[in-house]
């Protein structure tokens, strides 16, 4: 839920000071979402407690009209006191004791769509932030730029705007504060447990039907040696049974986004550890197959007090999408101390995913 408290500042020094003031916007009043969902193809009756159907409730559909606001490279915005408005819905209590020692960009009118987790992450920006352009009418989206940060993943979000058809933009640099007369901000639509089916689908069709893009692999597993965590350890020896499966490994970081629609597009088996890369199962064709490797959480429940069960993001997207969901439990190594679990490295059972993939690949045998 979006959270409209407002965090305690302990600025000391403020140098602006004018009215802060918020209109909201709301032409559509929450609704209850059930999404079906299907137990994973593999299931063991010892899981299936976590695979069970939450059901939620879908935000208002409508958007916040903040005036006089400053906003950071992370998508917090602040008033001329520094006093943060959580606009995200994980109620972060982030404030910036230096915000207004930061070099200060201008701005009449923005919309603010991106938050702290989805500036450098695939998943966030596809699912959550770029959904919120569709809390907006089109009148907004023809007349306001939509700001973006200066990012190292600067070229999906651009490109996915730009795929949407959404051209106007200006970029908020990285140590930079905006100072906006007027903000735009749409609410959340979509959180980590849950999706808006209608309107996931409608991006999906979106960004396909303005690709032209061929790359065709069959198989594919995601590879994750660009990332900081949540890696491989046994990795010479599972990414060695999956060539003799006949996958051809992916590290989508090496892809444009038109390149990885494409590549997922085509494919008929896409297999990952729980990621972004696996955000792309969402251009898949019906009836494909979705093997996710995550967490065992028999053995490492959610250690903090979360609002949402991240854990599941791509099994429910698959039941949206109509792909066939075939998981495995893997048990996690901390490489580094004190890191939390999700962001442990992974130790692969190569037995258990060859059993898994046989599994795999007779039910794709049957449907084929």
């Amino acid at each position: 839920m979006v959270n409209e408290n407002i965090a305690h500042s302990y600025l000391a020094n403020v140098y602006c000071h004018f009215k802060f003031e918020t209109t909201l916007v709301m032409y559509k009043e929450p609704e209850n979402i059930n999404i079906k969902v299907y137990s994973p193809i593999n299931i063991d009756s010892n899981d299936e407690k976590f695979f069970r159907n939450t059901g939620n409730v879908i935000p208002q559909i409508g958007y916040k009209v903040l005036d006089n606001v400053f906003i950071d490279e992370y998508g917090s915005v602040y008033n001329s006191e520094g006093q943060v408005v959580n606009c995200n819905f994980l109620a972060y209590k982030y404030f910036d004791r230096n915000i207004f020692s930061k070099s200060i960009q201008y701005e009449d009118e923005l919309i603010l769509i991106f938050y702290k987790w989805s500036v450098n992450n695939y998943f966030h920006w596809i699912t959550e932030s770029l959904p919120r352009v569709f809390n907006l009418p089109n009148e907004i989206l023809q007349n306001v730029r939509i700001l973006v940060p200066e990012s190292d993943s600067i070229n999906f979000i651009t490109d996915s705007l730009n795929m949407l058809g959404l051209y106007s933009t200006s970029i908020i640099k990285k140590n930079h504060i905006m100072k906006v007369k007027k903000l735009i901000v749409p609410n959340f639509i979509h959180r980590m447990d849950y999706f808006n089916s209608k309107i996931i689908l409608s991006i999906r069709n979106k960004l396909l039907n303005r690709n032209e893009t061929k790359i065709i692999f069959d198989n594919i597993c995601i590879c994750r040696k660009n990332s900081m965590h949540r890696k491989v350890i046994n990795e010479l020896e599972y990414y060695s049974l999956l060539e003799q499966y006949g996958f051809k490994l992916i590290n989508f970081e090496d892809y444009s986004l038109k390149e990885q629609i494409s590549i997922s597009h085509s494919a008929k088996i896409i297999l990952g550890i729980h990621g972004a890369g696996l955000t792309n199962i969402l251009f898949m064709q019906e009836r494909s197959i979705v093997f996710e490797l995550k967490r065992n959480l028999h053995k490492y429940p959610l250690s903090f007090d979360s609002i949402v069960n991240g854990t599941n993001s791509y099994f429910y997207l698959s039941n949206i999408l109509k792909l066939n969901y075939f998981y495995q439990f893997c048990d996690l190594v901390k490489t580094i101390p004190k890191r939390n679990n999700n962001m442990c490295d992974f130790y692969i059972d190569l037995e258990k995913t060859k059993n898994n993939l046989n599994k795999v690949f007779d039910f794709y045998g049957k449907q084929n």
